[in-house]
Order: C-alpha cells, then sequence, then structure tokens
C-alpha cells in the first residue's frame, strides 16, 4: 500500500523535470550559420515565413525554397465563391516578397504538399538533385528533431541545419502550461510513431487531406 501511494506522489513532486525531457526530445535545433539555400517549412508557416526573411535580410542565406501546398476540396469551392484565399506557399511568398526578399530569390518547388512528410520528402529530392552545400530548413521548434533525423538521413550529401523561428512560441522548460502546446507535445509523438514506426501510414491511406488548409493547420502545426 505504502508503494502504490508513494508512486503517483514521487510521480507530482518530479513531475516538471520528466515533462521538460518529455518536451525536450522533441527540439533539435543547430546553432545558425552561412547556407546556400533556406527552405520554409510550412509548418507554423507564418513564423517559418518571416523567420526565412530575416534569415536572409541578416546574410545567412541568398536562396529559399518553400514546397507547394496541397489544394483542397474547401480552397477550390471559396474560389468557386470568390473568397479570396491564399494557399500555404502563396502566403510565404507573400510574406516574404513583403519583408524585402526579392521574387527572384524564392523558388517554390512542386510536389502539392500536406505535411511536414511529404515537404520533407520534396526538400530532399530538391537537395539530392541540386547537391547544395548546406540547407537550413526552418520549421516548428517541436518538428525540429524529426525533421533533422529526417533530412541527415535522406539527404546525406548535403549539410542540413535545422532551426525554429524566433516567433515559434514552444518552450521546452513550461510546454505543459499553454494548452497548445500540450496538444502539440502529444500529436508530436504520434507523428514520431506514424513517421518511423508505421512509415508514414497516414499519407498512404487513400483519400486523406489536411481537414481545412492552411487556416486550420497553423493551430494544428501540420503532421
Amino acid at each position: 500500500m505504502a508503494l502504490v501511494l508513494a508512486a503517483p506522489l514521487a510521480l507530482w513532486i518530479f513531475r516538471a523535470p520528466m515533462l521538460r525531457t518529455l518536451g525536450g526530445v522533441l527540439v533539435a535545433e543547430d546553432a545558425l550559420a552561412s547556407v546556400d539555400v533556406i527552405a520554409v517549412s510550412h509548418a507554423n508557416v507564418r513564423a517559418s515565413a518571416l523567420e526565412a526573411a530575416a534569415l536572409y535580410r541578416e546574410g545567412l542565406g541568398r536562396r529559399i525554397v518553400v514546397a507547394e501546398w496541397k489544394h483542397d476540396e474547401l480552397e477550390r469551392k471559396l474560389e468557386e465563391l470568390g473568397v479570396p484565399l491564399l494557399a500555404s506557399h502563396e502566403l510565404v511568398v507573400a510574406i516574404l516578397e513583403r519583408s524585402g526578399v526579392p521574387r527572384e530569390a524564392i523558388t517554390v518547388l512542386p510536389g502539392a504538399v500536406d505535411g511536414t512528410n511529404p515537404e520533407i520528402a520534396v526538400y530532399v529530392r530538391f537537395a539530392n538533385r541540386e547537391k547544395p552545400g548546406a540547407l537550413l530548413y526552418v520549421t516548428s521548434r517541436s518538428h525540429t528533431a524529426r525533421a533533422a533525423r529526417r533530412l541527415r538521413r535522406e539527404a546525406p550529401a548535403t549539410r542540413i541545419l535545422v532551426h525554429a523561428s524566433r516567433w515559434d512560441d514552444f518552450d521546452v522548460e513550461t510546454w505543459w502550461h499553454r494548452r497548445g502546446s500540450t496538444r502539440e507535445v502529444m500529436t508530436e509523438y504520434l507523428r514520431w510513431f506514424n513517421s518511423f514506426v508505421l512509415g508514414d501510414h497516414w499519407r498512404a491511406r487513400p483519400g486523406s487531406r489536411p481537414g481545412n488548409g492552411p487556416a486550420s493547420e497553423e493551430a494544428a502545426k501540420r503532421p
């Protein structure tokens, strides 16, 4: 009985370091350095695009790439109604251009992606085809460890750096105090299982697609 009572008490007392470790496993950011290409993630897309623009202005890269985002049924329906709506990659281009990045420095890579795993596949193909010396992938902080593992494994000829935006609010020290960050940690562990155990089973299922396009995906941080 004493052991039964002591176990939950110990978990409560040591909850903070355990929770910090749980969140910290998901984060693997590299120190910033000059690269040949900056790749923008659709995860936390506004913050990622703003970060890429800032890094360009700071001289850390002279070319920015973004994967083309997949249009879904709801977006097409809104277009038919004449409702103005930017696809995620169009939003990235708009943010970059209005932040001072010249259009000729921006490349939209074809691929019609709908999440981080297919997006990484596009960047892997790009890196293996064009063989840049170094590529910096800007994504959500909670995605950095998973993205780094995939990119380095699948594009070994390119030096890969992974970094989050300075506007990304995920904090390893306090993530469990915020509903959005708590949801993100739980979901990211499912993404790890999907990516490295199931072999991206979600992507493989016929008819799968993101529910409501870029607006809702901002909150979900995109798988």
